[in-house]
């Protein structure tokens, strides 16, 4: 790995570490106790494997539209990628740092084709 390749992992860690810790930061937890022991677990068990298909759906969605302007990628790229996307999608302004980010990494797949990775603000 290149040293700019490293340098931007580390950079994408310590965003991520620090939008998470500025999350957790605010949020108060002994509320989230209360209400998480007092909701049907069943219900919290459908909600998360809707949520999950949904998030598959999308990153499927995303490959999809890759293919389209000929940027092959394995379809478990284009997952991760994708929900890289939606994290960033949750922390920055206007649901555009998930599409920056999603085309900052599909744009890694070839000089000529930076131009022409998909915009995809319907998936955030």
């Amino acid at each position: 790995m290149s040293a700019r390749k490293a340098g931007l992992v580390v950079a994408k860690l310590a965003l991520s570490v620090i939008m998470l810790a500025l999350l957790l930061w605010r949020i108060p937890f002994s509320q989230v106790a209360e209400v998480v022991a007092r909701a049907d677990r069943g219900w919290l068990a459908a909600a998360a494997a809707v949520m999950l298909f949904s998030n598959l759906i999308g990153s499927y969605q995303w490959w999809r539209l890759l293919q389209v302007v000929d940027i092959r990628i394995p379809l478990w790229r284009a997952c991760a990628y994708y929900h890289i996307g939606l994290f960033f999608n949750n922390f920055l302004p206007a649901n555009i740092g998930g599409d920056l980010a999603r085309i900052a990494d599909t744009s890694r797949h070839g000089e000529a084709r930076r131009a022409r990775s998909p915009r995809c603000s319907w998936t955030g």
